[in-house]
């Protein structure tokens, strides 16, 4: 699994926003969770479910 924070302007500002996405390593599939207001919102996000 490889993770991913990425910024998305959006088309409006319901879906702009910070994005953590967690792509398979053979690129069969992803999962996107978001928007976050920030980067450090997703990487703090990360490092608690990380600790779960």
């Amino acid at each position: 699994m490889i993770t991913i924070i990425h910024h998305h302007a959006g088309d409006d500002a319901y879906d702009a926003g910070w994005y953590i996405i967690s792509l398979d390593t053979d690129g069969t599939a992803f999962d996107a969770i978001g928007p976050f207001d920030s980067e450090a919102e997703a990487q703090r996000t990360i490092e608690e479910t990380a600790t779960e």
